[in-house]
């Protein structure tokens, strides 16, 4: 049984379709023991003003056609903070399938469509949210030991000899260096900024300079060497998820 709780969005301005899709989302979830939180809007723009608010949804299905805001538009603004939500587009044509695949949609599905390929969209989506739910560093010390998601790392720093991982809940010390962190995690998410700083690449929101800004609102100054490699791995990344 998956313990974790994915929440679902669910946009179409034809009210009795996100019945129906909600009818069926809710089905499979119950049959295949998954916890999950839905939210329908059929009017967008009551949607985009919760993307204002930089709310998070695991699993966006969004219509293309929509006469005030389209899924398009939607899925530009969503991705404006958020890489990682799986984006479906339900649609009745695929003339915008080319830019769709541009804003690394996950799958398009026709609405025609929908009873046979809906289910099929969502166990793929589910495994693959399961094995990144799965990437966890862990943390040994004195008094606890502890697992944290890689997405949850923010960035971590050098403390004297020890190490201290910033999350978007808390900092943890770890008392190993910084280098033998950086090892361990073994992960492309993770670059060098400079000699003391490490950050994940997901929680980037910007580069001004050599001041890269960070979710939490940190700003890091990256080393004058590195500077240029940095944005090139940040432009890499963002290419690869928007």
């Amino acid at each position: 049984m998956r313990t974790f709780m994915i929440k679902i969005s669910i946009v179409d301005d034809d009210e009795a379709f996100v019945i129906h899709m909600k009818n069926k989302v809710e089905k499979y979830c119950k049959v295949t023991q998954t916890a999950c939180q839905i939210r329908t809007f059929s009017k967008p723009q009551l949607f985009y003003y919760e993307l204002d608010e930089k709310m998070h949804y695991d699993i966006c299905f969004l219509d293309i056609e929509m006469p005030e805001i389209n899924g398009i538009k939607l899925a530009e603004k969503l991705r404006e903070y958020d890489k990682n939500t799986y984006i479906v587009f339900t649609t009745s044509y695929f003339e915008f399938a080319a830019h769709g695949y541009s804003l690394k949609a996950f799958d398009f599905i026709q609405k025609s469509l929908l009873d046979e390929k809906l289910n099929l969209t969502l166990e793929s989506i589910l495994l693959e949210i399961k094995r990144t739910e799965n990437k966890f560093y862990c943390i040994e010390t004195d008094v606890r030991l502890q697992r944290i998601k890689y997405k949850e790392i923010i960035y971590l720093y050098k403390s004297n000899k020890n190490t201290v991982i910033v999350s978007m809940e808390d900092e943890i010390q770890v008392r190993k260096p910084l280098q033998t962190v950086f090892q361990e995690l073994n992960s492309e998410e993770f670059i060098w900024v400079e000699r003391g700083y490490i950050i994940n690449l997901e929680h980037i929101m910007g580069m001004n300079g050599r001041d890269i800004r960070l979710r939490d609102g940190t700003v890091i100054r990256a080393g004058k060497a590195r500077a240029r490699s940095i944005k090139e791995a940040i432009h890499d990344y963002w290419r690869n998820w928007m």
